[in-house]
């Protein structure tokens, strides 16, 4: 991870900054699960163990899940239109709404549970349904089924218009009808400092952000 940030500040003549964020900030909590930052460089959006909060650079705003501190949140994920979305640990998907929290309601017209969300390339939100791939920009469509039997527990945008689909036995990328084997038994991959796995989150303007047990960092 050190050796990427120092890469990255001499390919682009970028000086690193490091801030930390914490409860004296405006954290709910110490303890953070998730990060992410708006497509337009403008809000980092982090998420805990019941709570998701956003900072501006200045200041920091939360809100409180219905579900309570014993369900994390595992990601978020700002869209297009200044559309956030929530995923917490129980694969519900909140809306992050000025008034409050509300859950998203799947293709099926009932709250949405998902075991993994992702923004498209236009900013639209990619979602795992019923062993399937989903697109949503207010209305649903249905991108792919299952893959060789097997139900979809990931799914990301690939080159070109393509998905990438994970299942138990593997990742694949899916394009034009086709589908190839890219690998086999994905064994997930954290990066670890101290011994504590991070979330990771790359900004346009070469800022990393990193969330950890005891506070959020870039």
């Amino acid at each position: 991870m050190f050796l990427l940030l120092a890469g990255l500040a001499g390919a682009f003549a970028v000086e690193l900054v490091a801030d930390w964020l914490g409860v004296t900030d405006g954290l709910p909590t110490t303890h953070t699960s998730s990060v992410a930052q708006d497509p337009d460089d403008q809000l980092v959006w982090i998420g805990g163990p019941g709570w998701v909060a956003r900072y501006d650079g200045e200041r920091v705003r939360s809100w409180e899940t219905p579900q309570g501190p014993a369900v994390t949140v595992d990601q978020v994920v700002p869209l297009a239109g200044d559309e956030v979305l929530a995923r917490l640990s129980d694969g519900a998907v909140l809306r992050v709404q000025e008034e409050g929290l509300v859950e998203l309601l799947g293709p099926d017209g009932v709250p949405l549970r998902s075991p993994h969300i992702a923004p498209d390339h236009g900013g639209a939100l990619l979602a795992v349904h019923s062993g399937g791939a989903w697109r949503w920009d207010g209305r649903w469509e249905r991108l792919h089924g299952p893959v060789d039997g097997e139900g979809v527990t990931r799914v990301e945008e690939g080159p070109s218009g393509s998905l990438v689909l994970g299942t138990a036995s593997g990742w694949f990328l899916a394009r034009g009808g086709e589908v190839r084997l890219l690998v086999a038994t994905p064994r997930p991959v954290q990066a670890v400092v101290d011994g504590e796995a991070l979330w990771l989150t790359a900004a346009p303007s070469i800022q990393v952000w990193l969330s950890r047990t005891t506070g959020c960092r870039s």
